[in-house]
């Protein structure tokens, strides 16, 4: 049986480390994070992953194992130890009819539904109130809560809420081929738009419709926005950035954070400055170095690290990519060190316990690092148009 209350003192001090941070001050040590989700522990303890997200108990079951593994094995800053139910990735298949599948030792995915410009005119999904996949899903949640509440465990538990979707664009690339709708945008952009604000209005009704189901206005927005690191700057703020926009001003007023999972620096300037995030979770493609240089001070950083990193043995080159984020973003607090988006399954987990330990290690306030060329573990770089001011 986990007991929580075990890790009381451990779980405290990581929440003063994270509190400085997001205050852009500097604690004991750099705070860090193991991003990890329900794949990465159902591999980790020889389960099946196809069961992880089709089996309520066997989900449950995962989750706790894997609280417990973690603050005993990668003793990261660890302060959320919330059971949820967790459908995948898949939640613009439950809003707009997608089929999904669920590949062997990996997250289950939808299977696109849109292939032509026809298509997208004849996309007429059901208002959340009246689309069956919804309900059950609601209602899987529900489940999920009422067994996890049976256990008797001395943890918060979410089960019940409606799915959010991706924003407009990364929405439009999981209902179309990702390949097909960057054309789209270049070659057809009327229809590209027509795709894009469907998926802007869903958005809007799927939050409106859980703070009608809450009793609460939405005032904190999360996105995670995969697609836009694969488009330049330029399509960015003419096709996407508008309905981003609006949906951190609308839904966003008190706080905003965004997710990308690839080389997204040429978007820094505008994610600090124009969309104003607090906090942002940088994939490992991208560059950290352009991102203290335009968003350093004003929004807190995350990740940065890359899984490519984590798949072999720990070694020499690894160390150095961690001074490397050490001394880059380190100074001044507002970093978090961690792999940036998820922590996939089939990386060395001896590796990322070992990766963990060594950041602690070298991360101790006053940062102390000596001058080094990191030429050879930045990435990013020219190739990718790093902005220069």
């Amino acid at each position: 049986m986990f007991d929580p209350e075990r890790y009381q003192e451990q779980m405290e001090a990581s929440r003063r480390r994270i509190q400085a941070a997001e205050g852009f001050r500097e604690a004991d040590r750099v705070p860090q994070r193991l991003t990890a989700a329900g794949s990465f522990y159902t591999q980790l303890f020889g389960g099946d992953i196809a069961q992880y997200y089709t089996d309520i108990d066997f989900q449950i079951e995962i989750q706790v194992r894997g609280f417990a593994w973690r603050l005993e094995n990668v003793q990261d800053d660890c302060t959320d130890l919330t059971l949820y139910y967790d459908p995948g990735p898949v939640q613009e298949a439950i809003a707009f009819g997608c089929e999904i599948e669920y590949p062997p030792a990996t997250s289950p995915r939808i299977i696109p539904c849109l292939q032509t410009p026809r298509d997208i005119d004849l996309l007429d999904p059901p208002e959340p109130e009246d689309n069956p996949r919804l309900q059950e899903f609601l209602a899987r949640g529900k489940k999920f809560q009422e067994r996890a509440g049976r256990l008797g465990l001395k943890l918060p538990i979410r089960g019940a809420h409606v799915p959010q979707i991706h924003p407009p664009l990364s929405c439009a690339c999981a209902l179309m081929e990702p390949r097909l709708f960057y054309s789209l945008m270049l070659e057809e952009p009327v229809a590209a738009k027509k795709l894009l604000v469907k998926c802007f209005l869903m958005f809007c009704k799927l939050v409106d419709y859980e703070d009608r189901r809450t009793e609460n206005r939405r005032r904190a927005l999360g996105l995670a926005d995969d697609n836009s690191c694969f488009i330049s700057h330029p399509l960015y703020r003419d096709q996407v950035l508008p309905f981003n926009w609006v949906l951190y001003e609308r839904y966003g007023p008190d706080y905003r954070s965004l997710h990308t999972d690839g080389p997204s620096q040429q978007h820094f300037a505008c994610y600090a400055n124009e969309l104003r995030l607090n906090f942002m979770d940088i994939g490992g493609w991208s560059d950290l170095e352009a991102a203290v240089q335009h968003m350093k001070g004003k929004t807190v950083l995350l990740g940065a690290m890359n899984n490519r990193d984590f798949y072999g043995d720990s070694d020499a080159r690894l160390k150095k990519k961690i001074r490397h984020q050490m001394a880059t973003a380190g100074p001044g607090g507002g970093y978090i060190f961690a792999i940036g988006g998820e922590t996939y399954a089939g990386v060395n987990v001896d590796t990322v316990i070992k990766g963990f330990e060594y950041a602690r290690e070298i991360g101790r306030y006053p940062l102390s690092l000596p001058p080094e060329d990191y030429s050879d573990v930045r990435y990013g770089g020219p190739a990718y148009g790093v902005p220069k001011q």
